[in-house]
């Protein structure tokens, strides 16, 4: 037996006892100079349901020009949507979704994906504006940027795109005023100088604000989101080195690199903050041990808000090498 049809609109306004352009007013929103009754609009929609027909949405968004879809790019191939940074930022996007009626489509960078494809994907009419969670290095921004999608940048900065983050330069300095003030001299970024732009940032703020305070700073050895055995391994050493060659606070890109650096400390014995002081950024739970990591809030649930409100506000509020900073907050803890 072939598969039985779905309901069409002509098939609701046989039943209606209407036109097919009344049918598509009432149900479709189209643009018409046929009026429709009260009277009429509740038979067409009793229509509908009798029948089990729902309209073409596709259709419905043509007619619009829009799908009240936003789309979510997460450049980070390392980066789970569970990761706290990134659920927070999602949270806050789908609350200001929820708020204007939108939803959000989530598309995750491939290594083995094209460039070009991925345009073609995001170019495609599925979605209304895009939102990058990328570093401004991604080779997808400037593809982006010459497209007619609206567009904006989270987390970091990019001449070609709005960008929207919160001010973790002022929470690096911050964090290197607190540990001066707690007397130390020598101190280690555990996060590189070279990895991303967002990486850069924060070490020309701690080398800065170290320069005006005479600290001496460290920037530990590449690492990721989940140091590998051997870095910890060989920080573990670093601390065993005499008082004048080894840092006595640790200062983490973020609270994920913070939590495996405690976890690893707390394993070998290294008491904290007593032996050495550990920082994280973005203020997301308690430490490892239950102690409550000296930290920076960021929040990126605002952020979320925030950059599909610039969407929603269209061009004026969404220009090219727009950035807007949120301001954070320091978090002094127990763990230095």
């Amino acid at each position: 037996m072939p598969p039985k049809k779905p309901p069409t609109l002509q098939d609701v306004a046989a039943r209606a006892g209407v036109s097919s352009v009344a049918v598509s007013v009432v149900l479709n929103g189209t643009r018409s100079r046929t009026k429709v009754s009260e009277q009429t609009r509740v038979r067409i929609l009793a229509a509908a349901q009798e029948i089990n027909y729902h309209p073409n949405r596709l259709a419905r968004f043509l007619l619009r020009g829009k799908t009240d879809i936003v789309g979510v790019y997460l450049g980070h191939s390392h980066m789970a949507p569970r990761h706290p940074f990134l659920a927070e930022l999602l949270s806050g996007l789908q609350e200001q979704c929820q708020a204007s009626g939108q939803n959000l489509l989530l598309l995750q960078r491939r290594p083995d994906q094209d460039q070009d494809a991925l345009l073609a994907l995001l170019m495609g009419g599925i979605i209304d504006g895009l939102i990058l969670v990328t570093p401004a290095n991604d080779p997808l921004l400037p593809k982006v940027a010459e497209s007619t999608l609206p567009a904006i940048l989270v987390a970091d900065i990019s001449p070609l795109l709005p960008s929207l983050l919160v001010d973790d330069s002022d929470g690096f300095r911050q964090i290197l005023h607190h540990l001066v003030q707690r007397g130390h001299r020598r101190v280690m970024y555990l996060g590189g100088e070279k990895l991303s732009p967002s990486h850069a940032r924060r070490w020309r703020a701690l080398a800065s604000a170290a320069a005006e305070a005479d600290v001496t700073l460290l920037s530990a050895p590449r690492i990721e989101e989940a140091p590998e055995l051997p870095f910890l391994q060989e920080l573990i050493q670093t601390l065993a080195l005499p008082p004048n060659l080894r840092p006595s606070a640790l200062i983490g890109f973020n609270d994920a690199i913070a939590h495996h650096v405690l976890e690893a400390l707390l394993t070998a014995g290294i008491a904290v903050p007593q032996q050495v002081s550990v920082t994280g950024f973005d203020g997301y739970s308690r430490a490892p041990g239950g102690a409550q990591l000296t930290t920076v809030k960021a929040d990126w649930a605002a952020v979320g808000r925030l950059a599909l409100q610039r969407l929603q506000q269209g061009e004026e509020f969404c220009r090219p090498g727009d950035v807007t900073m949120l301001p954070i907050q320091f978090f002094p803890g127990d763990t230095t």
